[in-house]
């Protein structure tokens, strides 16, 4: 029987392993999930019920894991960078339009640049939805923090 799609008309064998490799990148893909719940858009969740309580969000492969958090009033949310170079946590909303991405930094918090295996920590005492951004990534890293 011959088989084309193991030898190469040289005689040669020829590596082909698109199973193998779709198999890999699964398996990689479902360990670079968060904790959290996801919702219908695929995107990171997670909630934290005690009041005065801490949770933490990590900054990682650009993006903020998990995206939305909810949390009670009273909690400080720590974000923990671990890709390499730098992000922002800056509160405020961005937006995508045909000119770009633009940022409206809305002033209640900005942690400034923070390298690998630095953090920010923030105090949420007021009730409300919180959104913010890294300044740096602005079109792929956004995300919101829930008080209530």
């Amino acid at each position: 029987m011959h088989r084309s799609d193991s030898r190469s008309s040289g005689g040669g064998l020829r590596t082909r392993r698109p199973v193998a490799a779709a198999i890999i990148v699964a398996a990689l893909l479902g360990a670079c999930g968060g904790g959290g719940s996801t919702d219908e858009a695929g995107k990171g969740s997670a909630d934290s019920s005690a009041e005065g309580s801490s949770t933490e969000v990590e900054m990682r492969l650009i993006a903020f894991k998990p995206e939305s958090l909810k949390v009670p009033v009273g909690t400080t949310v720590k974000w923990k960078m671990t890709d390499a170079g730098f992000h922002t946590v800056t509160s405020g909303v961005i937006t995508q339009e045909s000119s770009g991405v633009s940022a409206q930094p809305d002033g209640k918090f900005d942690s400034g640049r923070i390298a690998q295996d630095g953090s920010f920590e923030y105090k949420f005492d007021a009730a409300g939805t919180f959104k913010y951004y890294c300044d740096i990534h602005r079109a792929t890293m956004s995300g919101e923090v829930q008080v209530g």
